[in-house]
């Protein structure tokens, strides 16, 4: 299954890369993001809204905006480096595999 995950997310950023040639980093975010929205929303059809509230809004901000941040950052360099070089660091086992993880580990301290 992690391999699965790996592929995957090694997709991800390959249709990225083939995306980032004619669509600013802002829009491939977008549609990422868009698509993630339709993959959840039978989810929040069947669980209810009621199954996604938090007792730490903020913190929920704040780890969205380190993800969005982290995803943009991931995108960008991926339009000045080679495909292999963004996926291999990206995939690399000492490093955690989501973006935001790293982007995160700024404010863990």
């Amino acid at each position: 299954m992690c391999a699965l995950g790996y592929l995957a997310y090694a997709g991800m950023l390959s249709l990225a890369k083939f995306a980032s040639t004619t669509l600013a980093v802002t829009e491939i975010l977008f549609f990422q993001n868009l698509v993630c929205l339709l993959l959840t929303f039978p989810v929040v059809l069947q669980r209810g809204v009621s199954g996604f509230r938090t007792s730490y809004p903020l913190i929920h901000l704040l780890r969205d905006a380190a993800g969005i941040a982290s995803y943009l950052l991931l995108y960008f360099a991926l339009q000045h480096i080679p495909i292999v070089d963004g996926t291999q660091t990206s995939l690399d086992p000492r490093c955690p595999s989501n973006p935001s993880q790293r982007f995160s580990a700024f404010f863990r301290g």
